[in-house]
């Protein structure tokens, strides 16, 4: 019976250490997307060209056209590192290598449209 009564322990102490474990673990946090259409001197960007993102010296890229929203569009998803915290930081974008006018504010499981150009729209 002494074999019984360990075991039985030690059935009961696993039971109880499980779910301590099981929720000592942080859940991810959800990350904040940003969209838009992007237009360079008011015309639409070529397929492939390049949007970064950058938040608190990270950066995140994408390509132009966005999977679903047509062309001269893209979709950013940018995720907080372990550690870091972008709530409220200022999110700036460059279309293929040059400053985008627009910028957007992190926000935890955002989802922003802000649409990016640069250069000067034309006037017929």
């Amino acid at each position: 019976m002494t074999k019984l009564r360990v075991v039985v322990l030690l059935a009961v102490v696993a039971l109880l250490l499980v779910p301590a474990f099981a929720y000592a673990q942080t859940p991810p946090q959800p990350p904040c997307r940003f969209y838009g259409t992007v237009t360079e001197d008011g015309a639409a960007v070529p397929a492939g060209t390049i949007i970064t993102a950058t938040v608190a010296g990270d950066e995140y890229t994408a390509a132009t056209p966005a999977e679903g929203y047509g062309s001269s569009s893209y979709a950013i998803k940018i995720e907080e590192p372990d550690g870091s915290n972008y709530e409220g930081a200022t999110v700036s974008f460059e279309i293929g290598g040059s400053a985008a006018k627009e910028t957007g504010t992190w926000t935890l499981g955002g989802n922003v449209n802000v649409n990016l150009s640069v250069g000067e729209a034309t006037t017929p």
